[in-house]
């Protein structure tokens, strides 16, 4: 299996536990046709995925919220939610994942499970976070996956002009650099 899967599964178990419905990994991997048993590592991503789209739904939801003009969190499909939840909490938690995977693969879950519209929806409102400091998703792409604090000499995440850095969590911080 891999990440792509492991994402779809996580994708499945999210939106059946939105519903009400089974959250159990085993029946999720059938209802997709997977035939083999996941990886140490597909389970963890997985795994990842789900309790920190949980831990973060109130923070990434407002995000959501704030770039989806004319829609509100109410009356967007579950689904699309579901997978806009998903590409937010690798973009603004997950530096080992850089942020143009986490969108493609986001508009790639929606060709496959969603509506018409849902790609270029999820694309325009995931692209434009991307681009958006204060949504804290900034971060460029190279930005190395290590838990090195943010005030350390070896910190080379951009300052904007009023020399405020914003980290990958979304906090921001005046740095004095320009």
């Amino acid at each position: 299996m891999s990440r792509k899967i492991a994402r779809e599964i996580a994708l499945k178990l999210l939106f059946s536990d939105m519903m009400g419905g089974e959250n159990d990994y085993t029946s999720a991997a059938e209802q997709s046709g997977i035939q083999s048993g996941p990886s140490r590592e597909d389970l963890k991503f997985s795994q990842e995925i789900i309790v920190g789209v949980r831990a973060h739904t109130a923070s990434m939801d407002e995000i959501i919220a704030r770039h989806a003009i004319g829609w509100s969190l109410d009356r967007m499909p579950k689904l699309d939610l579901c997978i806009l939840r998903i590409a937010l909490y690798e973009m603004l938690y997950r530096a080992d994942i850089p942020q143009s995977v986490s969108i493609n693969e986001a508009v790639e879950l929606a060709k496959r499970y969603s509506g018409d519209k849902s790609p270029s929806f999820i694309n325009g409102i995931l692209g434009t976070v991307a681009k958006t400091p204060e949504d804290g998703a900034s971060v460029p792409d190279d930005t190395p996956a290590d838990d090195t604090p943010a005030d350390t000499p070896t910190d080379t995440r951009p300052c904007d002009e009023d020399g405020i850095q914003y980290t990958s969590a979304g906090q921001a911080r005046q740095t004095g650099n320009r």
